[in-house]
């Protein structure tokens, strides 16, 4: 069964009212023709709820646009979308070409501030968000009386005499449904261990980030990353309206996983009466981290979990917490972002 304007429809019933299933529920691939932009392929994915989101088949097959029965989700930035021959790996060059979107994949051997290790110069948030996919399948396939809705493809991020590291990606969704979810592998190649770091950035925007929305989740503790966050510890859950010269101010919030080893985190905007949430497995991802921007035209709410602390790499060999892939050494994530109406 699929619901569709909140009634159930076997498959034969729904079909018997369509000429193609498009006209409910599909995805398509498109390419962008102007701009910093042009050249961008991307796959569009409505899935018939009022749910719809783009997969950046350039760009790493990150979320960009996301919303839900025409109230936009996800944050985007003044760049827009930028074609990766922009990439600027330098230092924060990252953030000429940041297009936002719903999930900006940070890795897969860096994440957090620049540094310097010997001779390399590391950027921001590392490459992996700049890298095109290859071998990108997209499907549309009934399943169980259910309309599948997704896209496949792999990410290499790789370089002579150095890291050969693949993220092979699946992004799906199914008919009448307001969710998605992610199922990532990656996987070390080379024959070397290397280092592995992943953090997946998802940025919700205006109009569910406005005055009087709140993060929820099961916080253990909150770390403020530093002073300016420790100015306004006590609201880091609470959102205003847009603040002159605002500074970010980020936290490492410990999350409580439930029975099934699962952490959840919401952002709640009880005016709109809608909640976007992250679903994802606490034992793999055990860091997370809370981007709070409430800036003039950067007005953003970034909610990422990690597998380890934003630390620069030397820090984090110190530490003992900079994370490994032995040669032929792969490691799965699965997420779930999804929407839900709640009650007023």
């Amino acid at each position: 069964m699929i619901q569709f304007s909140n009634r159930d429809y076997p498959k034969k019933e729904l079909l018997k009212r369509v000429g193609r299933i498009e006209q409910l529920a599909g995805i398509r691939r498109v390419r962008l023709a102007e701009g910093r932009g042009e050249g961008i392929e991307m796959a569009e994915v409505y899935t018939g709820s009022g749910f719809a989101f783009e997969v950046i088949l350039s760009r790493g097959m990150d979320i960009g646009r996301a919303s839900y029965r025409g109230i936009p989700l996800s944050f985007q930035a003044s760049p827009g979308l930028v074609h990766p021959s922009y990439y600027d790996p330098r230092k924060f060059g990252w953030l000429r070409s940041f297009t936002g979107g719903l999930l900006v994949t940070c890795g897969l051997t860096h994440a957090g501030v620049p540094a310097t290790e010997g001779n390399e110069e590391i950027g921001l948030h590392g490459r992996i968000s700049h890298i095109p996919a290859e071998i990108i399948s997209l499907q549309r396939e009934w399943k169980d009386e259910k309309l599948y809705l997704g896209v496949t493809g792999e990410v290499r991020e790789s370089r002579m005499f150095g890291e050969n590291i693949v993220l092979r990606r699946k992004i799906g969704s199914r008919a009448g449904e307001n969710r998605l979810f992610i199922a990532d592998s990656v996987r070390n190649e080379s024959f070397q261990k290397t280092p592995h770091i992943i953090l997946y950035h998802v940025n919700i925007g205006f109009p569910l980030i406005d005055n009087g929305s709140y993060l929820e989740a099961n916080v253990k503790e909150c770390t403020p990353r530093d002073e300016e966050a420790e100015k306004d510890r006590e609201n880091f859950d609470k959102f205003s309206s847009p603040v002159p010269g605002f500074r970010e101010k980020c936290y490492f919030l410990d999350i409580e996983e439930n029975s099934q080893g699962k952490a959840e985190v919401s952002i709640v905007n009880p005016g709109l009466k809608l909640k976007v949430y992250l679903i994802y497995p606490k034992k793999v991802l055990p860091y997370f981290v809370e981007w709070k921007m409430m800036g003039e035209g950067n007005y953003v709410v970034g909610i990422e979990p990690s597998n380890t602390l934003l630390l620069p790499r030397e820090e984090l060999k110190k530490k003992g917490l900079l994370p490994y892939l032995a040669p032929g050494e792969e490691i799965n994530y699965e997420l779930e972002i999804g929407v839900e109406e709640i009650p007023a």
